[in-house]
């Protein structure tokens, strides 16, 4: 059974990444992998699953589309600190 293919593109510029019929996570990886950024802002009370063609793409959008909760980021600080 052939899964339908899908395009990855930039959440902020709308460039086309990658081609794949993998699930979000596994797409996720792949786009790691081939030097992409991958995020799911869920803690943020962001849903859905972005992906960006740099690190200064991610910023901007996190910029303009995450809500700033300095409790929430000071808990993934913390758990930076312990990873």
């Amino acid at each position: 059974m052939n899964k339908e293919m899908r395009k990855i593109n930039c959440a902020k510029c709308g460039k086309e990444l990658f081609e794949t019929d993998k699930p979000d996570g596994a797409a996720g990886a792949i786009a790691h992998n081939m030097g992409f950024i991958f995020k799911m802002p869920f803690l943020y009370g962001v849903s859905g699953c972005y992906f960006f063609c740099c690190k200064e793409h991610q910023v901007e959008w996190f910029d303009e589309n995450v809500p700033k909760n300095n409790e929430v980021t000071n808990m993934i600080e913390e758990m930076k600190i312990k990873l």
